[in-house]
Order: structure tokens, then sequence, then C-alpha cells
């Protein structure tokens, strides 16, 4: 189907846009020339509301949902038919739950996963045959630096994003002869309403652990988050226009020093059971330098 015009306008097509950071990169991508924003979200209304009424024809809001393979592929059907090509994909629609292990149901666990991660390949499955053949464009995946490292009582949210973190570096290699460019993006915290809006707690509740103190945890991070939202949208579309982005960026002072602690134990722990690592070789392998 031929676009009812194709632009020469910069298109990005954007995830999770009713709050949170991915509301804050529309409200700031809007502002910019020659730009295009396709908001994807479930609130179209409230999304709408969110944003200055002199830029509201710089964005199309489309519902849809990101766990509905079909809904996305006729947003991005719909995108495709109005403008004829997308620059710029950023997978950010995600939520967090807080339960230990054995508090977590399926059904919890799932539906996280549904939108973390089946969400995020479902648009990545249906944008990239459009990016494949322009030869071009970028995939921004939000992870997290709980994608990196684990935290008790938040084993679903981590694994999820985790899963994100994965998948995002093989898209990377799959994707770059291809001339696209795969970005993974992991933040710390930001001031966002993420906990009111995108966090829940598992239903099943067991005493023995402290699930209601992580739930303060959480907040006493946020309410202490040093994370500047304009500033993370602003970084994403300087990396926009990057043709030879970083592939994997950490966001945040705080997310440098977690991370650093996190590779440096990590290290610490191969380097003690190097001799349990080793010993499962073949008696008869060729040795080789480690």
């Amino acid at each position: 189907m031929e676009p009812i015009h194709k632009t020469t306008d910069r298109v990005w097509y954007i995830t999770g846009t009713s709050s949170g950071l991915g509301l804050n990169l529309v409200q700031q991508l809007v502002k910019k020339p020659n730009t295009q924003v396709v908001a994807i979200t479930r609130n179209p209304t409230e999304t709408q509301s969110r944003i200055d009424s002199k830029y509201l024809e710089n964005v199309t809001i489309i519902k849809a949902d990101v766990t509905n393979e079909e809904s996305v592929k006729e947003s991005i059907k719909e995108t495709m038919a109005k403008f004829g090509k997308i620059d710029c994909v950023v997978n950010n629609a995600g939520f967090g739950i807080i339960g230990a292990g054995e508090e977590l149901s399926n059904e919890e666990i799932r539906k996280i996963f549904d939108v973390n991660f089946f969400g995020l390949l479902n648009v990545v499955r249906h944008v990239t045959p459009i990016l494949r053949e322009q030869k071009s464009g970028y995939i921004f995946n939000i992870s997290s630096v709980a994608g990196w490292l684990g935290l008790p009582e938040m084993g679903a949210y981590c694994s999820s994003k985790f899963a994100v973190s994965g998948l995002t570096a093989c898209l990377d290699q799959e994707l770059s002869p291809f001339g696209i460019k795969v970005i993974l993006l992991s933040p710390s915290g930001f001031k966002s309403n993420f906990v009111d809006t995108g966090m829940s707690i598992a239903k099943n509740r067991i005493d023995s652990y402290n699930t209601s103190d992580r739930c303060k945890w959480i907040d006493d991070i946020v309410n202490n988050a040093r994370g500047d939202p304009d500033k993370f949208s602003e970084t994403v579309i300087n990396l926009s226009e990057n043709e030879n982005p970083p592939k994997n960026v950490f966001l945040g002072t705080h997310a440098i020093q977690l991370m650093r602690m996190w590779f440096s134990a990590q290290a610490a722990e191969m380097e003690k059971n190097l001799d349990i690592s080793i010993s499962t070789d073949y008696e008869h392998a060729p040795k080789i330098e480690y």
C-alpha cells in the first residue's frame, strides 16, 4: 500500500507513551522540526491530554496493546500507510511487580513477560522487515540496571529485563549487516510516576519475606532519583543522530556505581571458582590459555 504521503520528516514509533519516560520522549520530540511521532498507548486520551495542544499536529496517537501481535501489526501498518517509513523505534512499554519467587503466581510472571519481553519482540518482529528494506533505522530497547543484576523480591521484573538485555545483544549482531542500529539503554532511577502507575505487588503475600519493606525501598529510590527525564529524552535523540552509536548505555550515576560493583563481584566470583570451571574439560582436550 502506498502511503498517503511519504514524509521527509523523521518518523519515531514509541511504545508505552501514556506516562513516564515514554511520554517525556514524545513531549520532547514533538517540539523538534521535521519530526513526526507515532505514540503507541493503551490510553490515547491520557497521552493526548499530556501533550501541548500546539504540537498535536506532530504526533499520531494509536491505541494498541503490545501483548497483542495483531494490534502491533495494525499499528505499524497504520504508521506506514501515513508516513511510508519508520526511522526510530523505542520499545519502552513495561511494568514491574514486587514479590519473592515463592509469592509470585504463574499468571503474574507471564503477564510481566508478555509486556516487557514478548511485547517488545512483537514490535521488533514487525518493524524489522521495514528497516531491512530501508537499510537504515534505529531500535532502542529500554532495559534497566535490573536487567543486569538481581534484586530480592524483584525476580519477575529483573528476569524480564535480563531477557530484554540478552535479546538486544543478539539483535545487534543480526541486524547490523542491514544498516540497522540496535541500542540497549539501561537506566537507574529516574524521576517518574513508574512506582504509582507501573508497579504492582504480588497478590500472594508471605510474612517471611520483606515485600512491604521492598515497596518502601523502591519508593525511596524514586523519590531520591537523580535521573532527569528531560535529559533521558535528550540522550535518546542525540543517539539517534549518531551514525555509530554505542550498543549498550547505562544511564545515571547510580547505574555506573551499581554496574561497577556488579561486574567486579562477578569477575571475582569467576576467578574464585576457576578450578571448578576448568575441571569439567575432557582430560585429553587441548590446553588453552585462560
